[in-house]
């Protein structure tokens, strides 16, 4: 059953609200332009909001003027990084409910293929 507000589709989970639909924001904080394009171009064709920003700082502002549903992190940011940005989200009681995944970007692609599975819950990421 889904939770009262809620529907389910095969694109990006809905709220709505009386008059209106919402497509889920997601916030994605990278520094590499390419991964930007790419991963903007993907969750926008499956109907979700992206907003994009290129560092720490960048994030905050951009998260205290509009919280996003779900924050994509990269960890190597210029200035703060990722994981200094992660502890102070998930510190803050307004935005410590906010899910931050990693992509896991730093990882070489030959640990994957070792079968390691990068998790940021050691500094308080979601995944």
């Amino acid at each position: 059953m889904e939770p009262m507000g809620k529907t389910s589709s095969s694109a990006a989970t809905v709220l709505e609200v009386p008059g209106r639909r919402r497509a889920q924001r997601i916030l994605l904080v990278d520094d590499n332009p390419n991964n930007i394009l790419l991963t903007r171009e993907l969750l926008s064709s499956r109907g979700y909001e992206v907003a994009s920003v290129d560092s720490a700082e960048a994030a905050q502002q951009a998260i205290q003027k509009q919280p996003p549903d779900l924050i994509l992190l990269d960890v190597v940011l210029p200035g703060k990084s990722g994981y200094q940005l992660c502890r102070e989200l998930k510190d803050d009681p307004f935005t410590r409910l906010i899910p931050v995944v990693s992509p896991g970007q730093i990882m070489p692609l030959r640990w994957f293929n070792l079968g390691a599975i990068f998790s940021g819950a050691h500094w308080g990421a979601d995944e």
